[in-house]
């Protein structure tokens, strides 16, 4: 929102005020908390007698961060108090600005930088870059997650690489129904056609025998995760790039038994465009399988932009450099049009496919560094993934496999870092059993290890300013909700683990050990694993 500032959204907001409303407390303390930010940054923008705008120092920096964290703690009590649409996005946008303009100050070091306010506060503008008249990379990726690679100089001239992905809705049922009325439009058989229409209903009844399920229990947009059987079926599975077409045919010719009469599928529907269909199936299979089952994440949800509300709990959590940076972006093409989306830093590291046998092997019961500078940076490799484990709980995280981890290693090759990339299966309504893993997605039983400084975060964080931060990044109040659940689970666990320590018990099965900061070099593997 560049060109909206917290007065022009206050305003429209009281014109949708109506008297009674205006006067609730609820309200009241809502719009009081936007006037005393403005207030705020009024001051801050004051010129002096040469016209100049005074540099932010520390104080005024975590001042108005606290007035933009009362926007949303106050906004919080509206949302529960009042439930009108037009009054209610008015309320998100206003707390969204606060959002980000809270990120923009909590990523700021007056001891490093000197910024006056505006020139700070336009780090929260979306990230716009015009490439028209320049030569784009070919896009990578699959059908479903097309990503632009890209190199720009930012304000400060440094040169920034990364992915751009363009705003992307998860639409399973569309993407396949869509396909569906393509390979229709060339299909010349009536009964080909007629099986094409019913394609979707059928399999997903079919499917959901071979669960046992009840298909009257599932909504229409849970309905196209059914597909899942049919996909096992044919050969393929969730994660294979390749259908089996004999199996597809045969398991399309059980399917479609009575509408075929003994007839083979492929002499309706030529087994060329039934092969088209299968591999958009298996394509959305991934959105079926990680996203809709295991993340949770609905139907018509926003992918891309998860990653960007992943980056701004890292921040939030002090481990900013945990995850490869993502930021809103708007790229406007060499054809001159105008992509929304979200650009991914570059993450250091080395990929899991391209590690040497020497950085794999790192034997449990041997020394971790022949020095103690060594020691220490092997000890951070492993507080970054103890961390890692935290945040992407936090964040419902399902896909944290080894290729969506970049791998740091000293000159010696010794493990000492990582960085999280790819996080779109990230902010659904996912909320495993503390002793029950969600596919990639640690249970708290399982996790051995916390440090200290990350215990110390989380114990501070409350709900209402997990929920802030998440502010402007398209989820939803339930997705919010369910992040707020997943932190009030992981406090309440690390107070009983706290109290068990307390009273001088051993840990049992299941409970964290905390590690201060600067111990981690002290530890072997062997260690960390008990």
């Amino acid at each position: 929102m560049p060109d909206e500032t917290l007065q022009s959204l206050r305003q429209k907001l009281n014109e949708t005020l109506q008297n009674a409303v205006q006067q609730s407390p609820e309200y009241q303390g809502f719009l009081q908390a936007i006037a005393d930010a403005e207030d705020a940054i009024t001051q801050m923008n004051k010129t002096d007698n040469y016209g100049r705008i005074p540099i932010v120092d520390g104080a005024k920096r975590l001042e108005l961060m606290r007035l933009y964290r009362e926007i949303g703690m106050k906004a919080e009590n509206v949302f529960r108090s009042d439930a009108d649409k037009t009054r209610r996005e008015l309320v998100k946008k206003i707390t969204a600005l606060a959002a980000g303009n809270h990120r923009a100050l909590n990523s700021f070091d007056p001891e490093k930088e000197r910024k006056t306010l505006p020139a700070l506060l336009s780090r929260v503008r979306t990230l716009t870059l015009d490439a028209r008249g320049a030569a784009l990379q070919s896009t990578i990726g699959n059908q479903s997650n097309q990503r632009q690679p890209i190199t720009f100089l930012d304000d400060k001239g440094r040169q920034i690489s990364g992915v751009f992905t363009p705003k992307t809705v998860m639409n399973v049922r569309g993407s396949i129904q869509q396909k569906i009325e393509q390979i229709k439009s060339r299909v010349r058989n009536p009964a080909g056609r007629q099986i094409l229409d019913s394609f979707m209903k059928k399999v997903c009844e079919w499917g959901a025998k071979q669960k046992n399920m009840d298909i009257r229990t599932w909504s229409e947009d849970q309905k196209p995760a059914m597909l899942d059987p049919f996909l096992q079926w044919v050969g393929s599975g969730p994660t294979l790039s390749q259908l089996n077409r004999e199996s597809m045919r045969d398991a399309m010719n059980e399917i479609f038994a009575d509408e075929l009469q003994g007839a083979d599928i492929c002499s309706k529907i030529p087994k060329k465009l039934l092969w088209e269909l299968g591999q958009t199936v298996c394509n959305q299979s991934i959105n079926i399988n990680v996203n809709m089952l295991s993340g949770k994440i609905p139907d018509n949800a926003r992918l891309d932009s998860r990653n960007a509300a992943m980056s701004a709990m890292a921040e939030l959590l002090g481990v900013p450099k945990l995850l490869a940076r993502s930021v809103p972006m708007k790229l406007i093409t060499p054809d001159g049009r105008e992509l929304e989306g979200t650009f991914m830093a570059e993450a250091r590291g080395l990929d899991s496919k391209n590690l040497s046998d020497e950085a794999v092997g790192i034997d449990k019961n041997a020394v971790l560094g022949s020095t103690e500078d060594e020691r220490a940076a092997i000890g951070k490799g492993f507080k970054d993934l103890a961390d890692l484990q935290i945040l992407d709980y936090l964040c419902g995280n399902v896909d944290r496999n080894y290729g969506n981890m970049l791998y740091q290693f000293t000159e010696r090759k010794k493990f000492c870092g990582a960085q999280g990339i790819d996080n779109d299966c990230s902010m659904g309504l996912t909320m495993p059993a503390e002793d029950q893993a969600e596919k990639e997605m640690a249970a708290l039983d399982n996790m051995r290890v916390i440090s200290s400084s990350m215990e110390k975060a989380v114990s501070n964080l409350t709900p209402e300013s997990l929920r802030f931060c998440l502010r402007g990044f398209d989820l939803s109040e339930a997705e919010l909700d369910a992040a707020a659940h997943r932190l009030e689970t992981l406090k309440n666990k690390l107070q009983l683990d706290k109290q068990i320590r307390v009273q001088g018990n051993e840990l049992v099965e299941g409970s964290f050990r905390v590690i201060e900061d600067d111990q981690w070099s002290r530890l072997s593997m062997k260690k960390l694993s008990k």
